[in-house]
Order: C-alpha cells, then sequence, then structure tokens
C-alpha cells in the first residue's frame, strides 16, 4: 500500500493551488490530490467561469 504525507480532496484551483504550495515548501513530501472527475477542474472551477462572464462582460 503506497503511503503519502498530504492527501487533497479536490482538484480544482483551490486543491491543485494547495498541492502545489504544500509541495514546493517540502519537496519531499508525498501529495496524493484525488477528485471524483477523471480531469482536474471539472467541478466548479469549470462551472465558476460562468459567473466571471457575467460580471465582467
Amino acid at each position: 500500500m503506497t503511503e503519502y504525507d498530504a492527501v487533497i480532496v479536490g482538484a480544482g484551483v483551490i486543491g491543485l493551488s494547495t498541492a502545489y504550495h504544500i509541495k514546493r515548501q517540502n519537496p519531499n513530501l508525498r501529495i496524493l490530490v484525488v477528485d471524483k472527475f477523471n480531469a482536474a477542474g471539472q467541478g466548479s472551477t469549470a462551472k465558476s467561469i460562468s459567473a466571471f462572464r457575467c460580471l465582467f462582460s
């Protein structure tokens, strides 16, 4: 069984940013990012662009 030092739930903007900054500060840590979708940014992150566009259109 593979062991990890940190597990991030969610591969959206916040989850990937969190994983990136943890790894950047501690390069030796083993980090796992899990998400219910097959690719990163498919949940709320993908849907958030419509609200952003409405605000600045």
